[in-house]
C-alpha cells in the first residue's frame, strides 16, 4: 500500500488498489493472463508463466492502439472486482472507502465515485516511484507518465486534490481535512 492509502486507513477508511487487483487477476494461469498473451504475444510472459510487466509495458506504451487494446481487455475485469470489494466494505458497515485507481477517468470508474480526490506529485518523484516499484528505466517511466492524464486535467475534474510530495506530515494533514469532509 502507498502512503495515501495508509493515511486514510488510520481513519478506518480502507482502499481498493486497482493495481493490486490487476496483479491478482493476472496471476499465473489466470484467464486474463491468457487473454493478454493472446493479444500481445507469449513474450509478455516469463519462462515460469508469470506476467512480465516490464515487457508488456514496452509493447503497449510505445503504441497507442495496443495501449487502447490493453485497456479494453483489462478495465472491465478490474472494475468488476473492485466493485465486489467495495460492496463487501459497504456490507460490513464501513461508511467510506477509497479507490486507488491511476486510470480512474480513462476506465470510466469515476462515474461510480461519490467524491473524486486527485493525488498529484512532482514529476521527478513519480518517475522515481515507478522505477523503484516496477523495475523499469527512467525513460520507460517518463514514457508511461506521458501517456497519462496531466495534473491539470486531474485537478480540473476532481473535487479535491492531494499533493504527495513526500512530506508525510503534510500528506496526513491534507487527508485529515478531507476525512472530515467525506465522513460528514
Amino acid at each position: 500500500k502507498g502512503a495515501v492509502a495508509d493515511c486514510f486507513m488510520k481513519h478506518g477508511i480502507p482502499s481498493v488498489d486497482t493495481d493490486a487487483v490487476y496483479r491478482e487477476l493476472t496471476a499465473r494461469g489466470s484467464s486474463l493472463l491468457r487473454e493478454l498473451a493472446d493479444a500481445f504475444g507469449s513474450d509478455i510472459l516469463t519462462e515460469e508463466g508469470d506476467l512480465n510487466r516490464k515487457r508488456l509495458a514496452q509493447v503497449v506504451f510505445s503504441d497507442s492502439e495496443k495501449h487502447k487494446l490493453l485497456n479494453s481487455i483489462t478495465h472491465k475485469k478490474i472494475l468488476q472486482e473492485a466493485e465486489v470489494r467495495f460492496k463487501r466494505y459497504a456490507d460490513e458497515g464501513i461508511p467510506a472507502a477509497i479507490c486507488d485507481a491511476p486510470l480512474l477517468f480513462e476506465s470510466g470508474f469515476y462515474k461510480k465515485c461519490d467524491v473524486i480526490i486527485a493525488v498529484t506529485a512532482p514529476t521527478e518523484r513519480r518517475i522515481a516511484r515507478l522505477v523503484k516499484r516496477d523495475g523499469i528505466s527512467e525513460e520507460a517511466a517518463r514514457q508511461r507518465i506521458s501517456s497519462q492524464l496531466s495534473d491539470e486535467y486531474l485537478t480540473e475534474h476532481s473535487d479535491h486534490v492531494i499533493v504527495n510530495d513526500g512530506d508525510v506530515s503534510q500528506l496526513q494533514m491534507q487527508i485529515n481535512k478531507l476525512v472530515n469532509i467525506i465522513l460528514k
